[in-house]
């Protein structure tokens, strides 16, 4: 054998013990970023249940948001949603949605989607309550159309099945069009976010009105 022939070959081993160097490398990187994600997952879930509920026992990769978790009236809100096991509710005290705190719903909400396979898209709905102006009536429904994003294409069908059930449905891309939640989300989940997620806000005197927080709850139901 050639002395040139010898060198490849030594050549070629040293390489095969670097790929098998980089493999080893690889792997380890995985497992950092696994246990990171798995901290960051616990860190977060640990904020949110200091300023609300979290409720992820949910067969269905659809999220209920509810930022206005104050008063013991909310509670109703949160026992309407979660009276079957159909969605995940995160319930906190934070009606100014701020960076940390949306940032923090979203890690989890992330984390906790891939349960339900890769492949899966989740729905996202931030339900906001608010008093209206006197000309709208308690059965109108403000679906945000300034930051929204349906990958799904579960507006429409939700659009028209809110109509069934008697509510007025109209679009807004101003007082009620979306806010520092659904903007963020958006950018959280990437380039190309494989997520439908937007803002509904209902009259504040639902808050007590069970029937028609029930009726909002089938037509989620079916449109998930």
């Amino acid at each position: 054998m050639s002395s040139i022939a010898k060198k490849f070959g030594k050549l070629e081993k040293q390489l095969q013990k670097l790929n098998i160097t980089l493999d080893r490398l690889i792997e380890d990187v995985k497992q950092v970023q696994e246990a990171s994600s798995k901290i960051d997952y616990a860190t977060s879930l640990n904020y949110l249940k200091n300023l609300g509920e979290v409720l992820l026992t949910g067969t269905s990769p659809f999220y209920i948001i509810i930022q206005q978790f104050s008063t013991k009236e909310y509670k109703n809100v949160v026992k309407v949603f979660t009276d079957s096991d159909i969605f995940n509710v995160i319930a906190i005290n934070n009606p100014s949605e701020d960076y940390i705190s949306n940032h923090n719903i979203l890690s989890v909400i992330i984390a906790d989607s891939q349960k339900f396979g890769e492949s899966i898209i989740p729905t996202i709905i931030n339900l906001r309550f608010s008093a209206f102006p006197s000309f709208y009536d308690d059965t109108t429904v403000f679906i945000g159309n300034r930051y929204l994003h349906d990958t799904k294409g579960v507006l429409e069908k939700l659009f028209t099945k809110l109509e069934n059930k008697g509510f007025t449905v109209l679009y807004d891309e101003k007082d009620f069009g979306g806010g520092p939640f659904v903007y963020q989300a958006i950018n959280q989940f990437g380039p190309v976010p494989r997520v439908s997620i937007f803002e509904i806000t209902v009259s504040e005197k639902l808050i007590n009105m069970v029937d028609k927080l029930e009726s909002i709850y089938k037509v989620f139901v079916t449109v998930m």
